[in-house]
């Protein structure tokens, strides 16, 4: 997977998410979902064009996760379905993947309470050194990226706020746990928990 700018303009987007794991587990095609993201406005977006983008973004989220767990985005409680939520980006995005393997699991293993500008700072400059595809993004993007995660972290609700961006430690239910690790995702399940 090549590093991305693509988390600028997809956002979190729970709920989204949820009405388009439910349709996935009616077992509505890729189309007829698409159909009512655009034409019904079931995202409730001011946009058709921009509800169709955002459903492919969705859409391929999910196709990248087993099927337990979409049934569990549709299904489970609100906590369960943004961590999964958090995971499904983290799947589909290997700069953000590792924003949340190095920097956030970095600071649970450490014991440190927050994640501050600088660990942000030095992220991306590491980043830039070891990728010609991000040295070669402008400030802005780099910028703005860095809201997004902050900002996904702070919806999945592993963060208190955006501003301090206080570390909550995630709760992983036994369930998700036990599906990530007969997936071979359980990276991902140590990204957000610290373990291992």
């Amino acid at each position: 997977m090549e590093y991305s700018a693509g988390l600028m303009s997809h956002m979190f987007w729970l709920a989204e998410t949820r009405i388009t794991a439910e349709k996935m587990c009616d077992g509505l095609s890729q189309d007829a979902i698409r159909e009512l993201a655009v034409s019904e406005n079931i995202y409730q977006m001011k946009n058709p064009t921009r509800a169709g983008r955002n459903f492919s973004a969705i859409y391929n989220r999910l196709c990248n996760m087993p099927f337990t767990l979409v049934e569990m985005i549709s299904k489970g409680d609100a906590a369960i379905a943004k961590v999964l939520v958090l995971i499904s980006m983290m799947k589909t995005d290997k700069l953000f993947f590792e924003f949340i393997y190095e920097i956030y699991r970095g600071k649970i293993i450490l014991g440190e309470k927050n994640i501050a500008s600088r660990d942000i700072i030095l992220f991306f400059n590491q980043k830039e050194t070891q990728s010609e595809v991000i040295s070669s993004w402008s400030d802005t993007t780099k910028k703005k990226l860095k809201q997004v995660y902050i900002r996904s972290l702070f919806e999945a609700g592993l963060l208190s706020d955006t501003k301090e961006c206080k570390i909550i430690p995630a709760y992983v239910d036994y369930r998700v746990r036990d599906v990530l690790e007969s997936n071979s995702m359980t990276m991902y399940f140590y990204a957000i928990t610290g373990e291992k």
